[in-house]
């Protein structure tokens, strides 16, 4: 072979050798651009998988939050349906006993009354108010506390008297009493009955007052307690009972606070029992009061 047919057969081998180099070298970028656009691609993959993590992290720490908060809430909700319930018991065992004091009240309030007075309400619990039976005068006339020995201690027995509408009503229970043979009853009848006029004492040390003045009763009946009151002082002591008798006239009757009474005649009951207290007009305080406490 000549030289320079060799020497054109090198050259054409470098250049061939070069195109091998240039594509070579161009696979080579290609490959390092496609590596780094996967790198790029990976790198963004990992960026948003981090930050989908982050986002249910937060998502799972809010989560546990509200059911903590739930949990505490029902826990808070479950005390206080306990504590409603532990209430609710506690209302019902004190309405029970409100109710079951009341019963004994009445019962006791009802025994100690005259055979035939229990005969008439008896009858006018029966009957309705067609009997025109109102009931007692003790359980009419509404006595403060602190009154409630001296106006026991002043009417006795006709705190049982019984008030009647009218005359005829008395009439008819007379005729039940009769029929019955239960007793005897002493009625007032609103429609006949006549309040005398009240007792007007001097002022005095020891004076209370008197006595319709210082109980009430409801509308309508203000002439049982005129009735049975008017004449009636109260005072504090027997010393103001002497006073009394001494500067008062007419026909009266004093009581003091502790149930000593003295007729405006010079005469003066007292003593000492076993219960300083009065029974009727208490229990009948009470009996008015329990209503309003069971509601």
């Amino acid at each position: 072979m000549s030289r320079g047919t060799e020497a054109e057969a090198q050259r054409e081998a470098a250049l061939r050798r070069a195109e091998e180099l240039d594509r070579l070298l161009a696979e080579g970028r290609a490959a390092t651009e496609s590596e780094s656009t996967a790198s790029q691609a990976a790198q963004s993959e990992v960026e948003r998988l981090a930050d989908a993590a982050k986002r249910e992290a937060a998502a799972l720490t809010e989560a546990q939050r509200l059911l903590e908060q739930r949990r505490a809430e029902l826990n808070a909700a479950r005390q206080a349906l306990a504590e409603a319930q532990r209430q609710a018991r506690a209302d019902e065992e004190e309405e029970q006993a409100l109710r079951a004091r009341l019963s004994l009240l009445a019962r006791m309030q009802r025994e100690s009354y005259y055979p035939g007075v229990r005969e008439v309400l008896a009858l006018a619990e029966q009957e309705g108010e067609s009997t025109g039976i109102i009931g007692t005068a003790g359980s009419l006339v509404q006595v403060p506390e602190k009154l409630e020995v001296a106006i026991e201690a002043a009417l006795g027995g006709r705190l049982q008297q019984v008030v009647v509408r009218q005359w005829r009503d008395a009439e008819r229970a007379i005729e039940h009493l009769k029929r019955r043979r239960s007793g005897r009853v002493t009625f007032l009848p609103l429609e006949t009955i006549r309040p005398p006029a009240p007792v007007q004492p001097p002022r005095f040390d020891g004076l209370v007052g008197v006595a319709s003045e210082l109980v009430q009763v409801e509308p309508g009946l203000e002439a049982v307690s005129q009735y049975l009151l008017n004449r009636v002082l109260v005072v504090q002591d027997l010393a103001a009972a002497r006073t009394a008798l001494a500067r008062v006239k007419g026909s009266y009757t004093v009581a003091t606070l502790t149930g000593e009474t003295a007729q405006s005649s010079g005469s003066v009951t007292g003593g000492g029992e076993r219960s300083g207290r009065s029974a009727l007009l208490e229990r009948e305080r009470e009996r008015r009061a329990l209503p309003d406490e069971i509601r």
